[in-house]
């Protein structure tokens, strides 16, 4: 996604790039920034140019590279998006390390922010509600998404249905009994023959 000031991936790369290196090392040199990104010095020298002209970094040539308040500001959000992305794809789609964060680099230049919410969103859901559990990713590949007919997903809801209906009898069981207990608890007891006092003439 283009952000106000129509920085391209490669520029959001780089502004990325320098508040990793940043947050290290207090600033970061056009070395440290051309390791990070794998590409060569003079691309380096061209994007940094370009950014300075921008007011997104603070570059001369052979000093220390800083982000500018405003730089500063993109590139937390192009991060935000990274971990957001990569979080999602770790947590919820299970993938691994390696694919989560190549995946997360590819897509935060793209996606919208109303996406990107929408999916934390999901990531939260399916981490707190207790009918998905943790396996519910590996019961959808091995279930319903094989089942091109539908048919395998209604056993599955079937099921799922009449799992918590006979959960709800039996706590609906259980607050009856509880109760009555509680009633019988409470009824007076009368003194039997034994405890009755004898008056002797």
């Amino acid at each position: 996604m283009a952000t106000p000031e129509h920085l391209s991936a490669s520029q959001e790369d780089y502004l990325e790039a320098i508040l990793l290196i940043s947050s290290r090392k207090r600033a970061a040199r056009a070395t440290d920034i051309a390791r990070h990104l794998h590409v060569k010095g003079p691309s380096v020298t061209g994007a940094l140019r370009s950014l300075a002209r921008q007011e997104l970094v603070n570059y001369a040539p052979y000093d220390l590279i800083t982000l500018t308040e405003k730089g500063e500001r993109l590139a937390t959000e192009v991060c935000r998006r990274h971990e957001a992305l990569e979080r999602f794809f770790l947590h919820v789609l299970h993938v691994s390390d390696a694919a989560a964060a190549a995946a997360a680099c590819r897509i935060e230049h793209a996606i919208p922010t109303e996406v990107l919410e929408r999916l934390m969103r999901l990531a939260e859901f399916a981490g707190a509600c207790p009918r998905l559990g943790q396996d519910w990713l590996a019961r959808a590949e091995s279930g319903c998404q094989k089942a091109r007919d539908g048919r395998r997903c209604a056993q599955c809801l079937t099921e799922d249905v009449t799992a918590l209906a006979a959960a709800a009898a039996q706590q609906a069981t259980q607050r009856r009994t509880g109760a009555d207990q509680g009633k019988s608890n409470s009824i007076p007891r009368h003194r039997g023959r034994q405890d009755v006092p004898t008056h002797h003439e």
